[in-house]
């Protein structure tokens, strides 16, 4: 696929993807997947989680959640997820040049 071509091209440490499970399943399912570290921030609007999402989370390196809510509904159908905190907003907020103060 394009995705094994542009690894062994870039060989990268990380992937990072902010997207819906469907979008990323070859990411997983990845032959080379053992080569780099990979972290998926998926959305999580409802509880419970497909089965198959939370076996692709578990399978990550970390995962990032949007909401705290969300944080806290992954890590009860599965502990095996290394979830982590949503970002502070503040770390959001695009920052502001020395010109325009």
């Amino acid at each position: 696929t394009l995705f094994e071509k542009v690894l062994l091209k870039v060989q990268p440490h990380v992937v990072f993807t902010i997207t819906d499970h469907w979008m990323q399943k070859f990411i997983n399912d990845s032959p080379y997947r053992k080569c780099f570290k990979y972290i998926w921030m998926p959305p999580c609007d409802a509880e419970p989680q497909n089965i198959e999402w939370i076996e692709d989370m578990a399978s990550c390196d970390a995962v990032l959640t949007y909401t705290d809510w969300a944080k806290e509904v992954i890590e009860k159908q599965s502990p095996r997820v290394k979830s982590r905190k949503p970002a502070p907003l503040a770390l959001l907020q695009p920052r502001r040049a020395a010109t325009d103060q």
